[in-house]
C-alpha cells in the first residue's frame, strides 16, 4: 500500500473512533454544557484545520500530521489550564 492510501486510513480511522467516543450517548446526555459548546467549537477547530493543514503540509510535509496532533495537544492542555 502506498503512503498515501495508509494516511488516508489512519485519518479516516481516528476521525470515526473520536466520533464514536465524543458522541456517546453517555456523554451527551450527563454533560449539560456538552450541548452550548459543540457548536462553536467545532466551528473553531474546523476553521483551525481549514487554515493549518495546507499550511503544515507546505512547511513539515508528511510530518504535517504529527505537527497538528502536537498543536491538538497543547490546545487541550491550554484550555484544561484555563477551565
Amino acid at each position: 500500500m502506498s503512503p498515501v492510501v495508509i494516511n488516508s486510513v489512519f485519518v479516516a480511522g481516528s476521525t470515526l473512533i473520536a466520533l464514536v467516543i465524543l458522541f456517546h450517548p453517555r456523554v451527551v446526555k450527563k454533560s449539560v454544557t456538552w450541548q452550548a459548546t459543540v457548536t462553536p467549537l467545532a466551528s473553531i477547530i474546523g476553521s483551525g484545520f481549514l487554515i493549518l493543514a495546507p499550511s503544515l503540509k507546505h512547511e513539515f510535509g508528511s510530518w504535517g500530521i504529527a505537527v497538528m496532533a502536537l498543536l491538538c495537544i497543547a490546545a487541550y492542555l491550554f484550555g484544561n489550564a484555563i477551565r
